[in-house]
């Protein structure tokens, strides 16, 4: 099959337009939009599958549904972030005429209150992996001389009546689980026994660790044994 003339030309075109400098930023632009809206959907669609159909009732057409939405919603939120911090950083190196790390700073800071900001399912939990991140950072600059105390907790834990919203939440909850994980002599936690120390369901736990194993911070030695990294 022969090739049309005006393909050649075509992209001679193109390739001459890519490689004009003025161009670079709003390509950059498109780039992010495009890789943000594909991994968005490649890493949701996969989760909400296994979730909506173990924990979410209804129809299978209800259930279809709310895996597409947060699909969408997950691909379109990175999308639009990737976006707006390229386009950012474009505008202020362009305004200062030069590139400092200060702009990448306020282009994600700008951006993530433009796009993460609303209170829904997804931005929480984008919100929460950001928080496990922060706890990783949190336990390497306290776990160090932690780690010869044993197993168990520290005599200031507060009774399950004395604990406040706060303390309850995913968060601390997990601060508390990697400081009991520190305190193991070999690095292995029994999870039971974490669940019944920081008396949470066990399902939060496991909902922890596998945030933990995804960041490559623990690893599974049994069913319901994980190991310090």
């Amino acid at each position: 099959m022969a090739v049309p003339p005006q393909l050649p030309a075509l992209l001679h075109a193109v390739n001459a337009l890519l490689r004009k400098r003025r161009y670079h930023a709003a390509l950059a632009m498109l780039k992010g939009f495009r890789n943000g809206a594909v991994y968005g959907a490649k890493i949701r669609a996969p989760h909400a599958l296994v979730m909506t159909f173990l924990f979410r009732s209804g129809s299978f057409q209800d259930k279809l549904w709310a895996i597409l939405q947060a699909t969408y919603t997950h691909s379109r939120n990175l999308a639009c972030f990737v976006f707006t911090y390229k386009g950012l950083c474009a505008l202020q190196s362009r305004v200062q005429g030069d590139t400092y790390q200060v702009h990448s700073f306020l282009a994600a800071f700008i951006g993530s209150l433009l796009v993460f900001g609303d209170n829904n399912n997804i931005n929480s939990q984008v919100k929460r992996r950001l928080d496990l991140e922060t706890d990783h950072q949190y336990l390497a600059e306290s776990s160090g001389p932690a780690r010869g105390r044993g197993r168990h907790p520290g005599k200031g834990v507060k009774s399950p009546g004395e604990k406040s919203r706060y303390e309850t939440s995913l968060n601390l909850t997990t601060k508390r689980f990697l400081e009991l994980l520190s305190r193991s002599a070999d690095g292995v936690v029994d999870l039971n026994w974490a669940a019944e120390v920081l008396k949470v369901q066990k399902r939060r736990i496991y909902d922890i660790t596998n945030v933990l194993e995804g960041i490559q911070l623990i690893a599974k030695k049994s069913k319901n044994h994980i190991q310090w990294l």
